[in-house]
């Protein structure tokens, strides 16, 4: 870039998204790349965390759908900026949860509409036979201008393991997922990423990646063994946001 010229916003967030998935992932810049094993919510949670800490830091409630034991509650600074409700229907996560978390179905979220001011749904939405029942409620609860963000993994992601292993298509995959949001917030924006995030430097961790992605054991060691190591995995989903229009309930 030539000097004096301030990089563009949206340049400058797609590097800056690239670098923190590539660190979340447990792969670093050559001659510091380590494999490990992260969730999808922890992997894809600091770029909601990102967009929570811009624009909502210090205005009230953000429901954390599908919160797992706290991936989102855990990257938000400490004592975080905004009040984060955990809701998983899961009856033991909630309890692992770092901050304040209750059982409850996404589909009817025990909060009184028009009270928070944001929602969350980091790779969850997918695990529903129905994600729009979801959206519409994280809708309900929102105020007027309430931030909703959800992220959603491609069907095309980690092509280099595309001769063993694709992925499931599910009822939220990134393709489809800008559509599903924007049929109940209207307009909305969506931030791609597809780079370059996770190194599997064997067999075994290229094993291990795929009973990560349900894969049964046996298939998955005899899949690894036909797959070339090292192996830099590509990552592709969406990360998508949507706004409450201000005049409605």
């Amino acid at each position: 870039m030539a000097a004096g010229r301030r990089e563009p916003r949206t340049a400058r967030w797609d590097r800056d998204r690239t670098q923190r998935l590539r660190l979340r992932s447990g792969t670093l810049p050559p001659g510091q790349r380590r494999h490990r094993q992260v969730p999808q919510s922890a992997r894809y949670a600091p770029l909601v965390a990102d967009v929570l800490l811009r624009e909502c830091a210090g205005s009230g409630t953000v429901v954390d759908i599908g919160c797992g034991d706290g991936a989102l509650a855990a990257v938000l600074p400490h004592p975080p900026p905004v009040r984060v409700i955990g809701v998983d229907a899961s009856a033991t996560m909630p309890a692992t949860h770092p901050g304040t978390a209750v059982r409850a179905d996404a589909r009817a979220l025990p909060l009184a509409s028009g009270v928070a001011s944001a929602a969350a749904a980091v790779t969850v939405l997918d695990h529903m036979d129905e994600p729009t029942a979801a959206i519409r409620e994280a809708h309900r609860v929102l105020k007027p201008g309430g931030l909703f963000l959800a992220t959603a993994i491609s069907r095309g992601d980690s092509p280099e393991l595309a001769h063993v292993w694709r992925p499931v298509a599910t009822s939220f995959d990134a393709e489809e997922a800008p559509a599903l949001v924007a049929s109940v917030f209207g307009s909305i924006g969506a931030h791609r990423w597809d780079a370059p995030l996770i190194d599997l430097p064997s067999s075994g961790a290229v094993r291990d990646y795929l009973i990560g992605r349900q894969v049964p054991p046996e298939r998955a060691a005899a899949a690894a063994c036909r797959v070339p190591t090292p192996l830099t995995l590509t990552k592709r989903g969406v990360l998508i946001s949507g706004r409450k229009k201000r005049g409605t309930g």
